[in-house]
């Protein structure tokens, strides 16, 4: 399975570690700290340049971010280029609206959310 993961801080780095175990194609995109992003590569994983680059390449994408700010960006971002039967994977710690608002936007792509 292609795999995206946004956001390899503390949580997102084990998950991908833990992706790349079981043997998925994994996908991951920079943003502050390079450290988590060069040990995913060199565990296998493959960079992509943005986002919307990342979303492109894969079937899931899986976003564990800072907030909902951070996650409604990286969704308006990467939107223009999901394809029907996608799903997005949210374990971002949202504010109690967002999941549904995420949720119904995508569903007008066919594009599943959680």
């Amino acid at each position: 399975m292609k795999i995206g993961l946004i956001g390899a801080g503390l949580m997102g780095h084990g998950m991908a570690v833990n992706m790349l175990a079981a043997g998925h194609e994994l996908h991951v995109v920079a943003h502050r700290n390079r450290q988590p992003i060069d040990d995913l590569v060199s565990r296998g994983a493959r960079e992509a340049g943005s986002a919307a680059m990342l979303a492109g390449q894969v079937d899931v994408i899986v976003l564990c971010v800072t907030g909902t700010p951070a996650a409604r960006k990286i969704i308006e971002e990467i939107t223009p280029v999901l394809r029907p039967g996608m799903l997005v994977i949210d374990t971002t710690t949202n504010t109690s609206d967002a999941p549904e608002a995420f949720s119904s936007a995508l569903a007008e792509l066919d594009v599943t959310y959680v």
